[in-house]
């Protein structure tokens, strides 16, 4: 992919952010044919933001959600600092493409962890953790919707995210059963998806794993004080303005928004 392509599409992704606008797509002379295309136009967007990378989000963390990119891997983007918000909230809907929230566990380091050749254990990754945070992420594709069976294009629009909404932060969840942790998701008090931390790649500290290693590979290591979210624990949930969304992480406590 050429410099100018890549240029492009950085320009194009700009645009609709601080317009608030819906690209049809990517045109052809610069819709990413490879992975490594997608990740070189992210890394180029994150060098042409206005605004710091705080953390990073895991997408594709689930076989359904494999399936619906077509890809054999997880993928990532980056969190930016201004568009991190605190529950409960109101979120403005001129501010988003998408009204679309994922109930996740997110976990803030306290140390660096650099790329190596051998995988983290659970324990190594627990002791470089300095707390849990259950999460709404807002997935807000600059797309006219999802663009399914197309990861590469979800890659380039750094991963579809809009930010994040932030429950409270705990620190002590050494003893807690992430894998079995039930969430739930609902919608004006109805009650409409569930799950557990397993359908995150099993337990959230592989998905925590597998984005140091990618990190790595593209040249970047997870730095002290940033934010990792894991993958969904109750789905894809679309949301109308004006209803009130809740993830509820049972002993982790709740996230509340509301798109005004």
């Amino acid at each position: 992919m050429t410099p100018e392509a890549v240029n492009e599409a950085v320009a194009l992704f700009r645009n609709a952010r601080q317009d608030v606008s819906i690209l049809d797509g990517l045109p052809e002379s610069c819709r990413p044919a490879t992975l490594d295309d997608a990740y070189r136009i992210q890394k180029a967007f994150v060098t042409d933001w206005h605004d710091d990378v705080v953390g990073w989000k895991v997408g594709a963390t689930n076989q359904a959600a494999l399936a619906l990119f077509g890809m054999d891997e997880p993928f990532l983007g980056p969190i930016f600092g201004g568009t991190l918000f605190r529950s409960p909230v109101e979120l403005r809907k001129e501010n988003f493409q998408h009204y679309c929230l994922e109930s996740e566990f997110a976990f803030r380091m306290k140390r660096t962890l650099p790329a190596r050749a051998a995988p983290y254990s659970h324990g190594e990754l627990l002791d470089a953790v300095s707390d849990v945070i259950p999460v709404f992420e807002l997935i807000c594709p600059r797309f006219s919707g999802i663009p399914k069976g197309d990861g590469s294009c979800a890659i380039a629009d750094c991963g579809l995210g809009g930010g994040l909404v932030l429950g409270g932060a705990v620190q002590d969840f050494s003893g807690l059963d992430l894998a079995g942790h039930q969430v739930s998701f609902s919608a004006d008090g109805e009650q409409v998806a569930s799950g557990t931390g397993a359908l995150v790649m099993g337990h959230p500290l592989n998905a925590l794993a597998w984005t140091v290693s990618k990190l790595g590979a593209i040249g970047l290591s997870l730095e002290a004080g940033q934010i990792v979210t894991t993958g969904t624990c109750t789905g894809v949930n679309f949301v109308k303005a004006g209803q009130h969304a809740v993830a509820d992480f049972g002993g982790l406590g709740k996230v509340e928004a509301q798109f005004v």
